[in-house]
């Protein structure tokens, strides 16, 4: 017995900047794990996802320590997590449900929020011939968030001629938010959640996730007050009277529902003052990604699609900017560029295992093959690391 414990390394003594997730639950109780500013922007925090619970740490620098501060339920397993960072305001997670329902949530007083809801798999069977004959399912390592470049606006933008009208009676527009408390003074809620993804779906199936919209703040807010809110919205953001606030993040019904009576006296309203034009201020959507130019392809068949069996690993190349939004931005930027995406993938095909680069463009839902193909690649390559 003493041989053993004096063989035995002390890996906590050894390693400080090294710990073992084991020792922060039950063994074989972790599905996944993250690290990010989920609660604050000056501390990392550590969330540990086990069935249906997500176990929040904080790391205390003083004793080298992870200390458990909350469990918090899903309601739902969870397959795995993924931790999306933000430029300006707090990292949010993306939830993905053992029944391919993915969930996006930011921390917003003391639990977690969810900013929108969607299903992975109904996309995917929906370009599947024979779905019910195949095991469907989502790999964790098929999951990849993809950088949004610095230069993107992270702001939510407003209309072109309000901003113009904005910057001639500057003055008069400071002392209107001076006077009165129409726009909160918390600049979360101006902030624009930055968020893009792609998910390959029984290894094959090629998915677009996409979110844009305000933070846990302003959401919250809506959830809780939903005509109240979206009715001042357009005179909180400074849009004009000739606009109007909805949004449509998969949770709009469950909101709506709280309020049906608010939601009679608000349609009512509509018919009395038409003619405004509906402004998606928070938007979420789970698309397939089609093969650009297909049908010009000789033979009518994709080259993606058709040749490529199985994606083994898939690792980004570039950052993604963004554009503005909800409204488009005359600027001298080049704009050829935005919503684009650059892919590395480790693909089975007939011929043979294959490093290839693929080209995304999240605007309009398209992919293609990039110029960069390596053929015949050794069996055994599993894992691309992108310098």
């Amino acid at each position: 017995m003493s041989l053993y414990a004096e063989s035995e390394p002390n890996i906590s003594t050894q390693r400080k900047d090294m710990i073992i997730l084991e020792t922060l639950s039950q063994p074989g109780e972790i599905t996944s794990a993250i690290v990010g500013h989920f609660l604050n922007r000056k501390q990392q925090t550590l969330i540990l996802a086990k069935q249906t619970i997500l176990s929040i740490f904080n790391y205390d620098s003083e004793t080298q320590q992870f200390h458990l501060l909350d469990h918090k339920p899903t309601f739902k397993q969870v397959f795995s997590i993924h931790q999306v960072p933000q430029q300006n305001m707090l990292d949010y997670i993306v939830v993905i449900t053992i029944n391919g329902e993915g969930m996006l949530l930011q921390w917003h007083e003391n639990d977690f929020f969810p900013l929108a809801v969607g299903q992975y798999l109904d996309a995917a069977l929906n370009v599947m011939e024979n779905p019910l004959r195949r095991r469907i399912y989502v790999n964790p390592q098929y999951v990849q968030i993809i950088p949004i470049d610095q230069h993107t606006n992270s702001q939510l933008s407003k209309p072109i001629q309000t901003h113009r009208s904005k910057l001639l009676n500057e003055n008069d527009t400071k002392q209107l938010e001076a006077q009165s408390n129409i726009i909160d003074e918390d600049s979360l809620n101006y902030e624009r959640v930055l968020a893009r993804s792609v998910c390959f779906i029984d290894e094959c199936v090629c998915s677009g996730i996409i979110y844009d919209g305000p933070g846990s703040d302003l959401m919250y807010d809506i959830s809780n007050n939903y005509d109240k809110i979206l009715e001042n919205i357009p005179q909180m953001f400074d849009w004009g009277d000739e606009y109007e606030a909805t949004i449509e993040n998969g949770l709009e019904h469950i909101w709506k529902d709280k309020q049906k009576q608010k939601q009679r006296k608000n349609k009512e309203k509509q018919i009395q003052e038409p003619g405004k034009e509906k402004i998606v201020i928070a938007q979420s959507q789970i698309f397939i990604f089609a093969e650009e130019g297909s049908s010009d392809i000789i033979g009518g068949k994709s080259l993606i699609m058709d040749s490529i069996i199985r994606y083994r690993y898939i690792a980004y190349m570039n950052s993604m900017i963004l554009s503005d939004f909800p409204f488009n931005q005359s600027d001298n930027r080049d704009h050829s560029f935005d919503d684009k995406v650059s892919l590395y993938a480790i693909v089975d095909t007939a011929e043979g295992v294959c490093l290839l680069s693929i080209n995304m463009d999240f605007s309009k839902q398209t992919m293609k093959l990039g110029p960069f193909v390596m053929i015949e690649i050794p069996n055994s390559s599993s894992r691309i690391i992108a310098l």
